[in-house]
Formats: structure tokens, sequence, C-alpha cells
């Protein structure tokens, strides 16, 4: 789990929706390949400042923790839909987190033959 806190020297963005923190840091220098979990995203130290489930998914967060009811999901679904169609956010980066999900959860996509 990414904590909302920022990394002195390492970045001046919370860490849950820092690319430095994520991808450079978590992912590229430590090898880390498992699941990455954000802290709230709700927290209003992150929703005042308009940092939102995209920035965390662009970021290479597979999963996010928010608060939110129907009509706010369906706003975030469609910013990452958007993010992706404009090429803000790589396909990739979607099934690269929902690759790491499924593997959490013991699911074969496509079980041995």
């Amino acid at each position: 789990m990414i904590a909302n806190a920022s990394g002195p020297g390492l970045t001046k963005l919370p860490a849950s929706i820092s690319p430095n923190v994520i991808t450079g840091l978590l992912r590229d220098q430590l090898g880390f390949q498992g699941l990455v979990i954000t802290d709230s995203l709700s927290a209003i130290a992150l929703s005042a400042i308009g940092y939102s489930v995209p920035a965390a998914t662009e970021a290479g967060a597979d999963m996010v923790l928010f608060d939110a009811d129907q009509s706010a999901v369906a706003a975030l679904t469609r910013q990452i839909v958007s993010a992706v169609g404009s090429g803000k956010l790589a396909r990739s980066r979607l099934v690269s987190a929902v690759t790491h999900i499924l593997k959490v959860k013991r699911v074969q996509v496509c079980p041995p033959g």
C-alpha cells in the first residue's frame, strides 16, 4: 500500500500519485512486481488540490481506494476512458494493473490446456 505522504528527495507529490515513487523507485529500482494499492484518494489533502484516481493509475498504481457513490464511479470511469483515448494513460498500464490484481486473486485468464 502506497501512502499519501510525500517523500522528500523523491518527489513533491504525494507518494500515492507519484510516478517517481511507484514506477521509478518501487517497480524499476526495487524490482517490485506485485500489486500496488493506494491509500484513500478521498483524503481531503488530495481531493482538495485536484488529485484523483486517473493520476494514481497513470503513476503506476494497480488499485485505488476512494469513497464514491455511483455517479462518482461513472465519472471516474469516463475520466479513465478519456485518458486512454487521449494517450495520457497507456492501455498497457491498465492491462498491467489487471494482471497484478488477477495474480493476487489467483485467477488464470487462460488456464493451461
